[in-house]
């Protein structure tokens, strides 16, 4: 019997993985609900309330959609594997004691060893069990075998892997820093180390396990997806053995029931272009600062992602 397929995609935050998770989702064969790694907040915490709205434009908890996918993983799991915020691995409610458990298992996994001997290898196999049954609510929902995940961190992507009812693929995306620490500085207000810094530890600690970790991956830069969206879309979809005659950029003509960047989603073009607002945005001084930390970096990515 075939094995679902889940294709996970990497990067760090304003990457543009809301974009490509619903051109890949516009495919009929393939299921995204965008950032799985939200479904816990948004759907399934214990006395959560409805607060937050599906790109459906209803709140997740009167949209229809998310609600059969909660109903049927609710029914098949014990009401205690909901004790943290699975979605998001977190092992513990302690602070200390989930940051020392997942550093020992992303290393672990990491570097292709078992976390069996670990004590935190129960809450792990449970966390991973209400995430196979998520996807499994969606796919069946759809009926459909393949599976987007937009979440982005490469912690989740170690937990993921290690769900044996799935065919796990990997999709790296890469841009800019420049591009990426400006909308850092405008939405979070950042200063512009802060957020060149953060850019740059969170794509070292990416290529720093995939040159240990055995895992199927895909890598482009977010510049060349929208360069050429149709050639990387068909290379994906070849790369996870999905039939790419059912490609298509046209990802807004369907209804989709998105968590992610919603600004994106329901933006009237319909015409793939990269966004390049952070060279009006950000000074010179701030180019400076920001190429500085993470230059020289960027360009050794670029370069081996794009060949």
């Amino acid at each position: 019997m075939t094995k679902p397929k889940l294709i996970y995609i990497v990067s760090s935050r304003y990457s543009g993985t809301t974009l490509l998770s619903a051109i890949l989702g516009a495919h009929p064969d393939i299921s995204t609900i965008g950032e799985r790694k939200k479904f816990y907040i948004k759907s399934l915490r214990p006395g959560g309330k409805g607060r937050f709205d599906c790109s459906c434009g209803k709140l997740y908890s009167e949209c229809e959609y998310w609600s059969a996918i909660r109903d049927d993983v609710v029914a098949k799991i014990p009401d205690s594997y909901l004790r943290t915020d699975v979605t998001q691995f977190r092992l513990y409610q302690n602070n200390l004691l989930n940051r020392i458990g997942r550093r020992i298992t992303k290393d672990l996994i990491a570097s292709n060893r078992s976390i069996g001997f670990t004590p935190f290898a129960r809450r792990v196999r449970e966390m991973c069990e209400v995430n196979k049954h998520i996807v499994n609510a969606t796919l069946h929902l759809d009926g459909n075998e393949i599976f987007v995940d937009s979440s982005k961190p490469i912690q989740h992507a170690l937990y993921l892997s290690l769900i044996e009812d799935f065919d796990f693929y990997v999709v790296y995306m890469i841009r800019d820093p420049r591009a990426q620490a400006a909308s850092g500085m405008k939405y979070h207000k950042w200063s512009p180390e802060k957020a060149a810094n953060i850019w740059l530890r969170e794509h070292t600690d990416i290529r720093k396990i995939f040159d240990t970790w055995n895992v199927k991956k895909y890598e482009m830069t977010y510049g060349g997806f929208c360069r050429e969206p149709m050639r990387h879309l068909k290379e994906i979809l070849d790369f996870a053995g999905v039939d790419s005659s059912g490609a298509s950029l046209d990802f807004r003509s369907t209804p989709k029931h998105f968590s992610g960047n919603k600004r994106m989603l329901k933006a009237k073009t319909t015409e793939i272009t990269e966004r390049k607002g952070w060279m009006e945005q950000l000074s010179a001084q701030e180019i400076k600062i920001i190429e500085g930390i993470a230059g020289d970096f960027w360009e050794k990515e670029e370069l081996m992602v794009n060949g």
